[in-house]
């Protein structure tokens, strides 16, 4: 029996290939390789939700040092997909690569994968150019509003290209079977990546670019930033928002975004020695962009950026605003009716 393990990055569409293998799971049952569901998130793998795949036992279990149940969950899957009339197993979950920050998390797994009965495992790590992807998982993570600066991010919270680094060093300790590929936007280039290239699998239906997490522009998230410290009461309705404006009816957010990809170059490009060594193991035209120098510190709290927002975006805001002061006028409205009935039936109560 193989195992097939998709084990990330982040932000190279992970959601949509666990979606699209979950919806057919005939056709990969016909090519001889079972699919695990997902446990309580298989309904959102299903409806194209983010969802962490049908692997986060995995990751789970050998973080937290759950040896045992790794083994019995993967052995089941072995023993299932015998019972399908399968040779192969497919688990998909993207934040396995990050285990390698983990001391010999990558081959503790190893061995669980092949204790558990499976004869071979080949790994499949989608890579993102690191400036592109900081940037993307920086905009997922600040849409809470609790961020204190996206250059403080970069530098303590980005761990993506140190875990890649940390992976492909034991992969080649160990010997590991990987397959390194560059993620792309255009959904059809995936399918033929993942089920073409990796799986051996064809006749895939054609899906359309489905953006299942969405981004926001660096004006928006920053006046989330605002809102939080205002109130963290009302940062999800400003989100729900700014998340209904299609990316085409928001206004170029240049200056902002330069500023970031300068604060962001300048804390990445010590990664271009090994982005070197690593597009020597990526297909010719799937190389790695190195990130371009920028020989000074960027710090954004010195400058005096202007957020850019469009008359549309002010107009929803205003509109949210206006409702939000409606319930709240509503609330203090049912406050005062029952502080007067209570008030009467007081008084009634004294009188009686």
């Amino acid at each position: 029996m193989k195992l097939f393990l998709h084990i990330g990055t982040e932000k190279t569409g992970s959601s949509f290939l666990q979606t699209v293998s979950a919806r057919n799971r005939d056709l990969l049952q016909k090519c001889k390789i079972f699919y695990p569901k997902a446990g309580n998130r298989e309904r959102d793998m299903i409806q194209g939700r983010i969802s962490p795949g049908n692997g986060y036992p995995i990751f789970k279990g050998i973080k937290d040092g759950k040896f045992n149940g790794v083994h019995k969950f993967l052995s089941n899957q072995l023993k299932f997909a015998l019972v399908e009339g399968c040779d192969s197993v497919l688990i998909s979950n993207e934040n396995i690569v990050d285990l390698a920050l983990q001391d010999e998390g990558i081959s503790k797994l190893n061995n669980v994968i092949l204790e558990a009965g499976y004869q071979s495992v080949q790994w499949l790590l989608i890579i993102r150019d690191p400036l592109d992807q900081a940037i993307s998982l920086f905009k997922h993570r600040a849409k809470s509003g609790q961020f204190s600066s996206p250059e403080k991010w970069v530098e303590e919270s980005y761990k993506t290209m140190n875990a890649i680094q940390n992976f492909y060093s034991i992969g080649k300790d160990i010997s590991l079977d990987v397959v390194y590929r560059k993620y792309a936007r255009d959904s059809s280039k995936m399918i033929k990546l993942f089920f073409n290239d990796w799986l051996n699998v064809y006749n895939m239906p054609i899906h359309a670019n489905e953006v299942v997490n969405p981004s926001l522009s660096f004006s928006e998230l920053f006046f989330l930033k605002t809102q939080f410290k205002i109130d963290p009461y009302l940062v999800p309705y400003y989100y729900s928002v700014f998340l209904n404006i299609h990316q085409d009816r928001k206004p170029n957010d240049i200056e902002l975004d330069n500023l970031i990809k300068k604060a962001f170059s300048y804390r990445l490009q010590k990664y271009n020695p090994f982005i070197e060594e690593l597009n020597a193991h990526m297909h010719d035209n799937e190389q790695i962009q190195f990130v371009n120098e920028v020989h000074h510190n960027i710090d954004l709290g010195h400058f005096n950026y202007n957020m850019v927002f469009s008359e549309e975006q002010i107009l929803l805001l205003l509109l949210e605003q206006r409702k939000q002061y409606s319930l709240y006028r509503q609330s203090l409205n049912t406050f005062f009716a029952f502080r007067d009935f209570i008030k009467m039936a007081l008084i009634k109560f004294l009188k009686s």
